[in-house]
């Protein structure tokens, strides 16, 4: 075993970012999680879904949006494959986390993250976000700042979105329908928002119709699985 895969290695990530799962679901309440709409991802699931990325359709520079991260278990997968399999490219990371009790397990997931990184040679800078993903995502696609920051989002979008975006109901006169009515963006629960959003930042890059399917279609099955998992 070297002394990549011992200090700093994928199955080490992995493992260590599960840990921080398990703690930080056991700390929350079932009426916490209702609130926010969370369903944490596990390791088998995370590993799953960071498997049905086609690399050779990525960029050698490439982008990667994690709206509603919790600790960050889906881009430490991500980060995992691409350091055991393509180390030769770059990565910037970018995640989002409402919830301030996931946000300190996040920053400590993408310390690890670069720190993985760093040892397999894969050049990766990682940002974490506690903030709304709606009103940013919002911000951004309208170009302007307006009321909310759009960190991380503003640019030229997104090669991969992976995430297991929170299910709530969101009612007709909610603030989240205010807002995504100023796209065009008509939806009833903040999973079908989360992935209209994330569409139309995978469009920010250009990215062609079958790269959308494999991620967007696919993906959210995986998450619904997911769901019921961790129920």
């Amino acid at each position: 075993m070297t002394a990549i895969e011992t200090l700093a290695g994928p199955s080490m990530l992995l493992s260590t970012v599960e840990a921080r799962r398990i703690v930080a679901l056991s700390a929350s309440t079932p009426e916490q999680r209702t609130r926010l709409g969370q369903f944490s991802t596990s390791e088998p699931i995370a590993e799953l879904m960071a498997g049905m990325v086609d690399l050779d359709r990525l960029s050698a520079n490439a982008r990667l949006l994690d709206p509603g991260a919790g600790v960050g278990s889906l881009t430490a997968a991500i980060v995992a494959r691409l350091a055991t399999e393509d180390p030769s490219r770059s990565l910037e990371a970018v995640a989002y986390e409402i919830d301030p009790g996931l946000l300190e397990g996040l920053h400590a997931t993408l310390g690890e993250c670069a720190a993985a990184a760093e040892a397999s040679g894969l050049q990766a800078r990682f940002h974490a976000y506690g903030e709304d993903y709606v009103e940013s995502a919002l911000a951004a696609l309208l170009g302007s700042g307006g009321l909310f920051g759009a960190n991380g989002l503003a640019g030229d979008g997104f090669d991969l979105v992976i995430m297991n975006p929170p299910y709530r109901k969101i009612h007709s006169a909610s603030r989240e329908r205010r807002l995504l009515a100023q796209l065009g963006i008509e939806v009833s629960n903040l999973y079908t928002a989360f992935l209209a959003l994330a569409v139309r930042q995978l469009a920010l890059a250009e990215l062609h119709d079958d790269v959308l399917h494999d991620i967007v279609h696919r993906a959210p099955r995986t998450a619904r699985r997911a769901h019921r998992h961790d129920r």
